[in-house]
């Protein structure tokens, strides 16, 4: 599955943030049920795959914009999610949209 086709149907996310801070992340997020799902990528590096519905992924951002300064994260910007992708390859689902 190509991350094109992919993201027709699925709101792709990229985000670093300090490795510390990944549990409380997703803790966050977690907790609106339905909402997202979320990959860590490289948990040394502190680098995380959200995957979102394009129905859930307004919703998310709120969540992102909100939690941004506090934890520190950096959202990736979509023309270089190719590229944020491009050397993990532990993650079976990263692999696979490739």
């Amino acid at each position: 599955m190509s991350i094109n086709k992919t993201t027709d149907e699925l709101e792709l996310i990229g985000v670093i943030l300090n490795p510390s801070e990944i549990v409380k992340f997703k803790f966050i997020v977690e907790s609106y049920e339905h909402l997202a799902e979320i990959r860590t990528l490289n948990s040394v590096k502190g680098k995380l795959l959200i995957m979102a519905t394009k129905d859930t992924a307004e919703d998310l951002y709120k969540i992102i914009n909100s939690v941004q300064e506090s934890l520190n994260l950096t959202l990736v910007k979509r023309d270089k999610l190719k590229e944020f992708l491009k050397d993990e390859k532990e993650d079976w689902l990263v692999n696979s949209l490739e």
